[in-house]
């Protein structure tokens, strides 16, 4: 009796097979298939998203680990905005893994933007984290400035 590997053609799996050989034919049966599931995905999003400062020029966010890594090491996160009057998210910018606050910089006061932030891993990227609702680019409350 001879064992054979066969390949299932997926980095997934492959079977265990016999080949034993009589005088007349060859009889195959198989002993045992191992599937091999990947072990790693992308990550869940960011949880906790939130706006922590504003001012005129930028707003200041903040959010939480993600529920999963994915069983990859997180790489960093991806941080988006949107004028409401405008239809597509911008790249606000990126931050590593570790930084879990980040300031989204040339705002124009008055305006309203939506923000989305995202994190990775070596597999890819998690669905976006977004708030409930648009920010407007003011001062905060009680501000003023002196000229």
């Amino acid at each position: 009796m001879l064992p054979v590997l066969q390949w299932l053609g997926d980095a997934y799996g492959f079977q265990l097979s016999y080949l034993s050989h009589s005088v007349s034919s060859y009889v195959c049966g198989w002993l045992k298939t191992f599937i091999c599931c990947p072990c790693t995905d992308k990550p869940s999003p960011p949880r906790n998203l939130k706006v922590v400062e504003t001012n005129k020029d930028y707003v200041v966010l903040s959010w939480s680990s993600p529920d999963s890594d994915g069983g990859s090491p997180l790489t960093g996160f991806l941080v988006e905005r949107k004028d409401v009057t405008k239809t597509s998210f911008v790249s606000a910018g990126r931050c590593d893994a570790g930084t879990f606050q980040f300031r989204v910089t040339k705002l124009i006061e008055g305006n309203e933007y939506e923000f989305q932030v995202a994190v990775e891993n070596e597999i890819g990227q998690s669905d976006w984290a977004s708030l409930d609702k648009p920010v407007k680019a003011k001062l905060g409350f009680g501000e003023f400035l002196v000229f």
